[in-house]
């Protein structure tokens, strides 16, 4: 990774007590990587919002209110992260770990493979992680 290389990582969340512990020590536990947090809550009632605080400084910027589904949400964090890289977690999901390293890995040294992931960047270019990332 260089050094100027930052991500931001995007959970968005409505009443997920349940999952978001794992969701955020996933992302938190990315190391190697300079990286942003970002929660966006879609006004959860079932403590989800209380837990999110115990991160405490951890959490770069949370927003909760109410939402209209999953791509409100998503947008919502589209506009709140800074960096010029940004991926996506909804809060029942992880990341692996060094997945994000792994990821400005292959990035970096132009591999070749197939995954189903498109990585849209902060000036409106989009790239195709992973295959023939010259051309997007």
């Amino acid at each position: 990774m260089q050094p100027d290389q930052q991500i931001s990582i995007v959970i968005y969340v409505k009443n997920g007590v349940r999952t978001i512990v794992r969701a955020l020590d996933s992302a938190i536990g990315q190391e190697g990587v300079r990286k942003e947090i970002v929660i966006v809550d879609g006004a959860s009632t079932d403590g989800t919002l209380e837990r999110v605080k115990e991160y405490g400084p951890a959490i770069d910027n949370l927003m909760s209110e109410p939402d209209a589904g999953g791509f409100d949400a998503a947008n919502k964090g589209w506009r709140l992260a800074r960096a010029p890289i940004v991926c996506y977690l909804m809060a029942d999901d992880w990341l692996a770990q060094d997945s994000i390293v792994a990821f400005w890995k292959h990035l970096n040294q132009r591999v070749t493979e197939t995954l189903p992931c498109l990585v849209m960047r902060r000036d409106g270019t989009t790239r195709q992680m992973f295959r023939n990332i010259d051309n997007p």
